[in-house]
């Protein structure tokens, strides 16, 4: 069995709740006031409507939130440079940032970190599977290491439940508001990876973000090239999947997101997708059939009820 999961797998567990749309929007509103300084320094704009980036309009995703920070800082930036597009160097900063605020509103609460909490009939199923792709930054019931995190991989090791900030360091030194706050170890969590994780605002391709650092000591102007972002794995395993006569169940994921993955999947010749209350949710599996019109759909009780899947 192989198994392609998204954020809703999140929403099974008790604290669900911690990881609805409605909270990691009211915390990204939060981590933007913590980073604001820096935003501010490194592209010297004035952010000032933080509660009217980080409102939600007509059941706005996170992805939809990204999009406006990143139009806000791009349009201050424009007019203060008087440049017709933006520099390589900086939209990747810009990325980096909107990325590390992104991880901070999603997995971090009160100050610490916290994991969603999926049932173990979930993740008994998940474990049993050939392999496991992943749009999440982090599964912590992956101790077999059988994911593959197609958006990149965040390892929380260094956690600082006394610092205001989430920050890759090494990167901004330059910039005197990163270095006054790496002085006085206002710092939570490093994330000396954020070049390998893809979180892009909905206004933007994914594919057209992911970039390569050849060092994690290189600010982004020295050294920059553009390359693929964590697909390659899965094209190999789409062969695997088509010859075997093996089907992808997909569990947790939305029509809406990333369509270069949607495109990708669609080569699979058997797809069984798993529509959350899908007696209740028409709309949904309409926009998936339109996208992958020979899928198999199913209610997402049967991913974990039904024995057959994991066989």
């Amino acid at each position: 069995m192989y198994v392609l999961v998204g954020n809703g797998v999140n929403l099974n567990g008790k604290n669900w709740y911690d990881f609805s749309n409605e909270r990691i929007v009211s915390r990204f509103a939060d981590s933007l006031q913590r980073h604001k300084s820096i935003l501010e320094g490194l592209f010297n704009v004035n952010i000032c409507n933080i509660g009217d980036l980080a409102k939600t309009e007509n059941g706005d995703g996170i992805e939809h939130i990204f999009g406006r920070l990143y139009n806000e800082i791009k349009m201050q930036y424009l007019s203060k440079t008087h440049a017709e597009e933006l520099p390589v160097a900086v939209h990747q900063c810009m990325l980096d940032m909107i990325t590390i605020i992104g991880i901070d509103a999603i997995y971090f609460t009160n100050n610490k970190i916290n994991y969603p909490d999926i049932p173990y009939t979930i993740i008994d199923k998940l474990k049993k599977a050939n392999k496991v792709f992943t749009l999440n930054y982090f599964e912590n019931w992956d101790n077999l290491n059988n994911c593959v995190y197609l958006h990149g991989k965040y390892e929380p090791n260094l956690i600082n439940a006394n610092g205001t900030l989430l920050c890759d360091k090494w990167r901004y030194l330059n910039c005197p508001e990163y270095s006054q706050l790496i002085e006085y170890g206002h710092i939570r969590s490093e994330i000396n990876n954020v070049h390998e994780l893809t979180m892009a605002p909905v206004n933007l391709d994914k594919h057209d973000i992911k970039v390569i650092y050849p060092s994690d000591y290189t600010y982004p102007s020295d050294d920059l090239f553009p390359g693929d972002y964590n697909y390659n794995e899965l094209e190999q395993y789409i062969t695997i999947i088509n010859s075997s006569g093996d089907s992808l169940h997909v569990f947790g994921m939305s029509p809406y997101g990333d369509k270069g993955l949607i495109e990708r999947i669609g080569y699979i010749e058997n797809i069984v997708i798993y529509v959350f209350k899908r007696a209740q949710n028409a709309k949904l599996e309409n926009d998936w059939s339109r996208l992958l019109p020979k899928a198999v759909f199913k209610d997402s009780t049967d991913f974990y009820r039904d024995k057959k899947v994991s066989e």
